[in-house]
């Protein structure tokens, strides 16, 4: 047995256990992330910290065009964040522990300083993440599931983090806003002199409790790109996302839809995710996701990431099918989480064919 199988299995094994053991409920993990705190904050919210994530990935994926098994760092970032006065700044660079030592440094994500000049309102500058699209617009940090789902794969922009100006905000009954304007530029550093620029503007009601719901919220994001052949974005002129989130006691539901104008040799696309899941206890949840695309043109859908090793072509409709559990030992802070997904992605023009695949992932996550 080849040995990240091995590893999904004790990772699974671990998980069951730890997650019922009285150990695991009297250890104390949080104790563990006063160490990232440089300077404690003081009597004004000033304070000095490390920043950062591990994330590791084992899977196992086995499709009708080949298969792929892989255990890997998924992401390592490292920096700092703090804060004085009226203004918030993070500095925080991405590394690969999958290199060899002499590519280890990747890039820098987070330069940016964030003016809050008044109680609901605060800008931000220079490079920071632009989140659109349900999952695009959910850190790594506190995904329900390893990887996003397949629609922020193919609308959100994944270099996710660019040059540029935002201004959020909420008002008084409950409505929050964020606009921007960013460079395309594909600079690992900050950069704006290269490419173009594209734009976000992004609404969202909370609604609070109703009697249907104990919380609910919706949101609408819209994106437009001014097209660059040299753009670090998707192929698409113009985004367009409404999604929500509900919860009634223990159950959850995120839902979205999403349609994508196509630029260039992509062509236009649109899709939904329903996405329920279950809070079993503080330290469990379970989750399921249905996620269907559908594009207009030939060849317009790419698969997910680890579908995507074993297939780089693209089809026309895809469907897919997750069902997966948390386990939490630090809320999101340090957490396992194993899923299985059923893809399938039909190719009308015949060129590479149908594909279809079952994975299994068993994922890692961490922040401090």
């Amino acid at each position: 047995m080849k040995f990240s199988k091995l590893v999904l299995i004790g990772s699974v094994v671990l998980a069951a256990i730890s997650a019922n053991t009285t150990l695991a409920e009297e250890f104390q993990w949080e104790d563990t992330w006063d160490y990232a705190k440089i300077i404690d904050k003081d009597e004004d919210g000033n304070y000095l910290s490390y920043s950062g994530r591990l994330h590791m990935d084992s899977v196992w994926f086995d499709g009708n065009q080949g298969n792929h098994e892989e255990v890997s760092f998924r992401r390592l970032r490292f920096g700092f964040k703090g804060k004085y006065g009226a203004f918030t700044s993070t500095f925080e660079g991405d590394f690969n522990l999958n290199n060899e030592f002499g590519e280890f440094y990747n890039r820098i994500t987070d330069a940016k300083v964030d003016w809050r000049f008044s109680d609901s309102a605060k800008l931000t500058l220079l490079k920071q993440g632009v989140g659109f699209t349900m999952d695009g617009n959910t850190s790594s940090k506190r995904l329900l599931t390893p990887q996003r789902n397949n629609i922020s794969n193919n609308l959100w922009f994944t270099a996710e983090y660019f040059t540029g100006v935002a201004l959020k905000g909420s008002t008084a009954n409950n409505w929050n806003y964020k606009t921007g304007i960013y460079s395309t530029d594909g600079s690992d550093e900050i950069g704006v002199t290269e490419a173009s620029y594209f734009a976000n503007a992004s609404v969202t009601k909370n609604f609070g409790k109703t009697e249907l719901f104990d919380k609910s919220k919706v949101t609408f994001d819209y994106i437009y790109n001014d097209e660059h052949e040299d753009a670090n974005t998707r192929d698409f002129s113009n985004v367009a996302s409404l999604y929500s989130h509900m919860s009634k006691g223990k159950f959850d539901l995120a839902a979205e839809v999403a349609y994508g104008k196509g630029s260039f040799e992509q062509s236009d696309l649109w899709g939904v995710v329903i996405m329920p899941s279950y809070r079993q206890t503080e330290k469990t949840t379970w989750v399921l996701r249905y996620t269907h695309i559908d594009s207009d043109g030939a060849n317009g859908i790419r698969l997910g990431r680890y579908d995507n090793d074993i297939s780089a072509e693209r089809g026309d409709k895809y469907d897919e099918l997750y069902a997966g559990a948390n386990w939490y030992y630090n809320k999101d802070k340090f957490k396992l989480q194993m899923g299985m997904q059923y893809t399938i992605m039909n190719d009308e023009d015949g060129v590479v064919g149908d594909y279809d695949a079952l994975g299994v992932s068993v994922a890692f996550r961490a922040y401090w």
